[in-house]
């Protein structure tokens, strides 16, 4: 990545950047180049000041009272304090202080070298700023992306997302930390009552550190859904939309391959032969682009291992579940995933597969909609017994799905947008069952399908018509998250209850 510094990356100590009483300009010429030994923190955020409260100097950065400044050095010291840092040795790059602001030429060219700045450094850390929504959304975040005010813009998923992704890439520990308010603040003052009840005395914009705290919000594996992703946040401009598609696309190629060929490797070393009868991949941005090399790692890891030393076979485990979870998979990649995996001899033993939260409803093609459902019909994916696509926006393709997954004990196809007309359509599937009773009969031992088709906006009237033609099909369905009234609920709970007994 070094080969993306188009000029050299500056850093600031943390003795100068603390002694400075505000965040540095880069004309206040604090910075110097990144040296051997140095412990680097990115600082990635969002500039806080607006044209009414900023400093004239300061261009938005930091608002008024200095919090970003504030946050940041109670923020680096906890950081240093929690993996035992040199604080000599510790060094911070931050775009206002290390990118020159002045010339164009040189801002673009601190730009274009974010990739090689991100693995330069070992640890990220996010200032959140003192209000009540987004101190809330801190408590709750389990990504960088939940964070208010940062997660939804475009330009800080990019530095948090080059970070991780490269920092799994080169096996260096990284660490994504936020750093702010640890109480919910109850009105829009920024010292609650709540602490003033605890005999909180107010210190910096009304808090002490003690009530502020470092919090993990990645480490080590980076996981990035669909919408999660730089190229789908917001941008003041939006023509640098193609700027951040170009370098995402950039790491996603190499950090994918990266990701099959890891949890590869890890899996084939694990020992436990029930944990080997899974395998995930979710939220690995994984496209069609990198299912052959998927699908050759599958066919590797259900080869029986060869002990060389005393040269015979080791018992393991066939692969049962397989994950691919909120990806970027379309319909196309199912295809060639069930033609050259699953229903072939080394893919036959699978009994789940998960595609939850991928792309396979976009721009689906007939032909190939009809090719995977040749697919999953066949005697060779008879194994096949969970099928989970919620989430992929199928819309009315879904009914191809359920008429060619007949044999499946569970079939999941909530929220895929079917509205009223995909449910008709499944209904018209389900009432073909039952005129032809060779279909009635399954391969499995369980005489009832699961269909989950909740939260796909079904009205009361078809959902009652579909209720029905799945009763006498022999098939529950799972209908939460639609406005339906309590009649049809009721229905769909007779269903469950007669699958039971």
């Amino acid at each position: 990545m070094r080969a993306t510094e188009r000029t050299p990356m500056t850093v600031v100590s943390y003795r100068d950047f603390v002694a400075h009483g505000s965040v540095p300009r880069s004309s206040d010429r604090l910075q110097r180049l990144l040296g051997e030994g140095d412990i680097t923190v990115f600082v990635s955020h969002r500039w806080w000041g607006d044209a009414a409260s900023a400093r004239d100097w300061n261009a938005h950065v930091d608002n008024d009272k200095g919090y970003k400044f504030q946050i940041l050095c109670r923020g680096l010291r906890k950081l240093a304090e929690k993996h035992g840092l040199d604080l000599d040795k510790l060094v911070i790059w931050m775009d206002f202080a290390c990118i020159e602001q002045d010339i164009p030429e040189l801002l673009l060219a601190g730009v274009e070298s974010l990739l090689s700045y991100a693995s330069r450094s070992q640890f990220i850390l996010i200032p959140v700023f003192p209000k009540p929504a987004a101190v809330q959304a801190f408590q709750d975040a389990e990504h960088p992306m939940d964070l208010l005010d940062y997660g939804e813009r475009g330009w800080c998923r990019l530095e948090a997302y080059v970070f991780l992704c490269l920092g799994e890439i080169t096996g260096q520990a990284v660490s994504c930390c936020g750093y702010g308010l640890l109480f919910q603040c109850k009105d829009s003052n920024v010292f609650s009552e709540e602490l003033k009840a605890l005999g909180t005395k107010q210190g910096c914009f009304g808090f002490k550190s003690s009530y502020e705290q470092l919090k993990p919000l990645m480490s080590g594996s980076a996981a990035f859904k669909r919408e999660q992703l730089p190229s789908s946040g917001k941008f003041s401009v939006e023509s640098d939309r193609v700027v951040i598609l170009a370098t995402e696309a950039r790491i996603q190629n190499v950090y994918c391959r990266h990701a099959i060929l890891s949890a590869t490797a890890e899996y084939l070393n694990l020992k436990d032969h029930m944990t080997r009868s899974q395998f995930a991949l979710d939220a690995k941005q994984l496209t069609c682009a990198q299912m052959p090399l998927l699908i050759t790692q599958l066919q590797r890891i259900q080869m029986p291992l060869q002990d060389t030393q005393f040269k015979r076979t080791q018992s393991f485990s066939y692969l049962r579940k397989l994950s691919l979870q909120s990806n970027q998979l379309r319909l196309s990649g199912l295809y060639q995933l069930l033609k050259h995996f699953v229903c072939q001899p080394e893919g036959s033993e699978l009994q789940e597969l998960n595609l939850k939260d991928n792309q396979l409803g976009e721009g689906v093609m007939p032909r190939k909609l009809v090719e995977v459902a040749a697919l999953l019909r066949s005697p060779s994916c008879a194994r096949l017994r969970v099928l989970k696509l919620s989430g992929n926006q199928l819309a009315s393709s879904a009914a191809v799905l359920v008429k060619a997954g007949w044999q499946l004990d569970v079939l999941d196809l909530a929220s895929n947008n079917l509205g009223n007309e995909g449910a008709k359509g499944i209904t018209e599937v389900l009432k073909g069952q039952v005129d032809d009773p060779s279909s009635l009969t399954r391969g499995s031992q369980s005489q009832w399908q699961r269909l989950d088709l909740g939260s796909n906006g079904i009205s009361d009237a078809t959902a009652e018509e579909l209720l029905t033609a799945a009763m006498q099909a022999s098939v529950t369905v799972g209908m939460s998250g639609n406005m339906l009234s309590a009649k049809v609920f009721g229905k769909a709970a007779i269903l469950d209850a007669n699958a039971i007994f």
